[in-house]
């Protein structure tokens, strides 16, 4: 790999050959600046120009003093997996971490493995809660940070678990005792009790406090979990790792409530109907017990770092109002650290997608609130009814509705359409309501930069408000149906240019006709059709391009003389995407046919694209993680409602598909995906 014009700050490593300019005559001390190098081809000597003006032999700067690397502290608090729920005694915590990790330099990785809960005994009268996993902190310049997992509840005869926080113990008589804790992690679960025919589980333990026995005599309950401990270390005080409640064996009495922090609720056992009822898992990423027969809740890892030391990737950003930022892992990955400016961007400042309902006021501005930005790009992705997806922008302006699964011109259904975006907030949007209330929508919302301002970059004159930070813009421009180049306002070339004819009035045709680096500049593809990335020959278009045979700059996207991306008078908008580590990746995979192929985007992703490009009838499927158990899915070129089922999974580094389906993971088949970071 060879690099030119490259400017240095601090010291570096090469491996191979270093090749600096060469000449025999010094070059002008004019355009020479400090740290600049040259091989004197006479002297056979290295050069460095110095502060002082002048070029320096290397050999005549004696000092072998690296310069300082700086380097300051990272706050961590981890849990890991809470115990499982005996049929009788609460899980206990998973044990829990906070402190910090000191003198940590740029460059420094920490792989982060996060515990599993363990499983609840369900309805089984003689079964154990099983202990959660440990979780980890590792690196190379630390020893390894390793909670334990929660303990266990104990069953009808036997005791619990120890674990960073003991389970809840059994109702006895063989050993009603709860499981210890480990020091510093945790505390002993609650002992459980029994007094023919009441039998009371105890209480898992607590990271903050021991559970609660259970009490078979006099009020008569079952013991509650240990309560967790509190951190603010994300900005807002929560607690976690709290203990599960134990089980009551009849109907009176009171039921153990679970430890604050997420610790599940103890239930009743119904000795007719051999269940347990009203019992509640632990909370997952919270390091808490299961209630009795429940399982427990998966660990955590979060860190906090000052932004003006240093920056970083992994796990889902966040900043807190001091000026830290925050990464919390939901899985296990890797935090990697870099200097200060380096790898700032935080998602949630850039994109987000909000879950609204509609309250079905007719014709009325409704506000919806939400965002850390005010939105440029608004997406209205409907969810239980089968309507139009409107696309609303700052560029075009307010109440100026186009439609991603139809070709239709701009406000084509109606000059004041339902759901059109009427203002962009600080933190939200207002749009204008149907009278069809509880209306479902998810709403991905971009930022871009705002007002929009000219770019005479290309040969045709544009308006662009760009967000270089998060390779994203929006481009409005008037085609002139003649081979030409539209500024973009990026700093780097757009792996996605999606062009919309806004009065083309042919409304068969105007479609949502896309370039993708990926397909080449002689292919496009298309957002309200379900073909593969065609060529215009394939299509009828004749001798006409698209894009030129020209692929998109850091500057310019390059648009042919088909008059859909740039007829002569036409307005059209574009929006451009490229890939930003640790916020967005824009790429391509092979279907596997089968269960399991994982794509690594190097984040858990909140919204993610995906098309096949090398067969036809294979809808645009989009995903979100909008808080449902498994990722919705949403086909973007047709209007029907979403699809609930278990197609994909966010991981920590990326998704994971479910099945074989041909529209994201036909065997040999080729597709493109855009994902974009939580």
């Amino acid at each position: 790999m060879i690099f030119q014009g490259v400017d240095v700050s601090g010291s570096f490593d090469i491996t191979g050959s270093f090749i600096a300019p060469k000449g025999a005559a010094f070059p002008l001390t004019a355009s020479s600046v400090q740290g600049d190098m040259f091989f004197h081809t006479t002297f056979d000597t290295l050069y460095v120009f110095t502060d002082s003006g002048s070029w320096t032999p290397i050999g005549d700067i004696t000092s072998s003093t690296p310069p300082p690397q700086f380097s300051t502290n990272i706050e961590y608090l981890v849990a890991a997996g809470g115990g499982g729920g005996g049929s009788y005694g609460g899980g206990g915590a998973g044990g829990y971490l906070s402190s910090s990790i000191n003198s940590v330099t740029s460059g420094s990785t920490y792989t982060i493995t996060l515990g599993a809960g363990g499983a609840g005994s369900g309805n089984s009268y003689t079964t154990e809660g099983t202990a959660g996993t440990n979780s980890s902190i590792a690196g190379s310049t630390i020893s390894t940070i390793t909670p334990v997992g929660g303990g266990g509840g104990g069953d009808n005869e036997d005791g619990a678990d120890d674990g960073g926080s003991g389970g809840g113990g059994s109702d006895g008589p063989t050993d009603a005792s709860g499981g210890s804790g480990t020091a510093g992690q945790g505390n002993d679960g609650g002992d459980g009790s029994y007094s023919d025919p009441h039998y009371m589980g105890g209480g898992g333990g607590g990271a903050g406090a021991v559970g609660g026995d259970g009490v078979a005599t006099g009020t008569r309950t079952s013991g509650a979990g240990g309560a967790g401990l509190a951190s603010k270390i994300t900005g807002q005080g929560r607690f976690r790792a709290g203990g599960g409640g134990g089980v009551r064996y009849n109907t009176t009495g009171t039921i153990g409530a679970g430890g604050a922090g997420g610790g599940g609720n103890g239930g009743t056992w119904n000795g007719s109907t051999s269940a347990i009822s009203s019992a509640t898992a632990g909370t997952a990423n919270s390091g808490s017990g299961g209630g009795a027969g429940q399982n427990g809740g998966k660990g955590v890892a979060i860190f906090a770092y000052d932004s003006g030391s240093f920056s970083g990737t992994g796990g889902i950003k966040s900043a807190r109002e001091d000026g830290y930022v925050v990464h919390t892992f939901n899985s296990s990955g890797t935090l990697a650290i870099a200097g200060a400016g380096e790898k700032t961007i935080i998602p949630s400042q850039h994109f987000n997608v909000l879950s609204i309902t509609t309250p079905g006021s007719s014709g009325t501005s409704t506000a919806v609130t939400g965002l850390s930005f005010k939105p440029d790009l608004v997406w209205m992705l409907p969810r239980n009814q089968a309507y139009y997806i409107r696309v609303s922008d700052s560029v075009r302006g307010v109440d100026k509705a186009l439609y991603l699964d139809r070709p239709d011109d701009e406000n084509n259904v109606s000059s004041n359409d339902v759901y059109s975006v009427l203002s962009f907030n600080s933190n939200g949007f207002n749009y204008r309501d149907h009278s069809q209330a509880s209306v479902t929508f998810v709403v991905p919302c971009w930022k871009a930069g705002g007002t929009a301002v000219t770019n005479e970059d290309g040969t045709i004159e544009s308006s662009v408000s760009a967000n270089t930070t998060a390779g994203f813009s929006i481009v409005s421009y008037t085609g002139t149906g003649a081979n030409g180049t539209v500024g973009h306002g990026l700093n780097s070339a757009p792996e996605i240019v999606i062009n919309k004819i806004r009065n083309g009035g042919n409304n068969t045709y105007d479609s949502w006709y896309t370039y993708a680096t990926s397909q080449g500049n002689d292919h496009y593809l298309d957002f309200a059709n379900s073909n593969d990335a065609n060529t215009p020959g394939e299509v009828g278009y004749g001798g006409g391009t698209f894009w030129n045979g020209t692929d998109s700059t850091d500057t310019v996207f390059s648009v042919g003389t088909i008059a859909e991306v740039n007829g002569s008078g036409h307005s059209i908008i574009a929006y451009c995407f490229h890939s930003v580590e640790g916020y967005s990746k824009i790429g391509t995979y092979t279907g596997s046919g089968s269960s399991g192929k994982t794509i690594t985007t190097g984040f858990e992703p909140r919204f993610v694209i995906i098309k096949c490009t090398s067969h036809d009838s294979t809808n645009w499927q989009s995903y979100t993680d909008a808080g449902d158990s498994e990722p919705p899915l949403k086909r973007l070129d047709t209007n029907e409602t979403e699809f609930s089922g278990d197609r994909i999974d966010f991981i920590g580094t990326g998704f994971t598909l479910k099945d074989g389906d041909g529209s994201r993971n036909g065997s040999s088949r080729s597709y493109l995906y855009i994902a974009i970071a939580k």
